[in-house]
């Protein structure tokens, strides 16, 4: 990236697209919308029920893709992580790993979610990277072992209920092989 922040031309057409994803969404989720704004309690104060964490997100977000847009890199990164998302998607909620109120498995509507994620991730990542040009980089290779060792515990404890699941045990696929080529 040449400039820290950058908008163009690409930058609206990113902005206009994302803007459009969020209509399609909120048109075919029509009821799931209607059923959302139901929940408001007139009785409690609306900044009370505003999620400010969401919102905050989804602004950050909504910046982040469109600072130094370029359409060669994100249209393939975006196609990436939208078919990525499918499949983690699919496998999370199967397996029983995670649930979306909707119980959609997976819910189409979170889809677009992971291109605009996954952009945001890589230009926070360039971002960082302006910042901490002058970090030794012995200070990462040092911190990377233990910050990946506490993220891999968090994780193994997170999926722990899920193991027996076939969609999540690599062994219990290979197991099952062996036992179907046995009994052939």
């Amino acid at each position: 990236m040449k400039t820290l922040f950058c908008w163009s031309k690409i930058s609206t057409v990113i902005l206009s697209g994302f803007l459009c994803v969020l209509l399609v969404i909120g048109y075919v989720w029509l009821p799931l919308l209607q059923k959302y704004i139901r929940q408001y309690d007139p009785s409690i104060s609306i900044w009370r029920q505003i999620d400010w964490l969401l919102i905050g997100n989804f602004l950050a977000m909504s910046i982040l893709i469109t600072l130094n847009a370029e359409l060669r890199h994100d249209i393939p990164y975006g196609i990436i992580a939208i078919i990525g998302g499918f499949i983690i998607e699919a496998w999370g909620t199967q397996s029983g790993l995670w649930t979306y109120y909707t119980m959609e498995t997976p819910p189409l509507w979170i889809i677009p979610a992971w291109p605009i994620a996954s952009l945001s991730v890589w230009r926070l990542y360039h971002l960082l990277l302006h910042f901490i040009q002058k970090v030794p980089e012995k200070w990462f290779e040092w911190s990377y072992w233990p910050i990946f060792g506490v993220f891999f515990v968090l994780l193994l404890d997170f999926a722990a209920p899920t193991f027996s699941h076939p969609l999540n045990n690599i062994f219990y696929f290979g197991l099952r092989i062996i036992n179907i080529n046995k009994q052939r």
